[in-house]
């Protein structure tokens, strides 16, 4: 498989230290995961990012570590969204799924974080980020948010 993550791996934001050490192999199997979930008969050949994605976080203040600085934040609720093509190929036929993959974890200063991911069929960017807006800010209500991107 020769997936595409030019649009992901080149841009400038933080997300990919939210998926850990092999963040384009995780987010691989999410995005083959959440397609085949609202679309068992597709056989996943390739995913192509389509453009950057859009994030958002919030944090609250990072308990006092020795020789840290004050006023550090850490982390405990982030989301993205990203839009993708998928080609693949169902009962024999090729076809192209376009849509936007979105990724919700709360609880990032824990050691286990809660993640929900989602596929958006024939979803743009601005609705899919509106959804996701609106998920994210029921989540984390209680922190500061800062967005990381721009929907377009």
């Amino acid at each position: 498989m020769n997936d595409d993550w030019g649009a992901f791996t080149h841009s400038d934001h933080g997300v990919r230290g939210w998926l850990g050490d092999e963040p384009e192999q995780e987010l691989c199997r999410s995005i083959r995961a959440a397609v085949t979930d609202l679309l068992p008969s597709l056989v996943v050949e390739r995913i192509r990012v389509t453009g950057p994605p859009y994030a958002l976080s919030s944090a609250q203040p990072a308990p006092a570590l020795v020789g840290a600085p004050t006023g550090w934040v850490q982390t405990t609720c982030a989301a993205f969204a990203l839009p993708c093509d998928v080609d693949a190929t169902t009962d024999g036929s090729p076809t192209v799924v376009r849509g936007v993959f979105s990724w919700l974890a709360e609880g990032m200063h824990t050691p286990h974080p809660f993640v929900s991911t989602t596929f958006d069929r024939d979803a743009g960017m601005p609705s899919a980020v509106h959804d996701l807006e609106q998920r994210f800010h029921r989540m984390s209500s209680l922190h500061t948010v800062y967005a990381h991107g721009v929907a377009s």
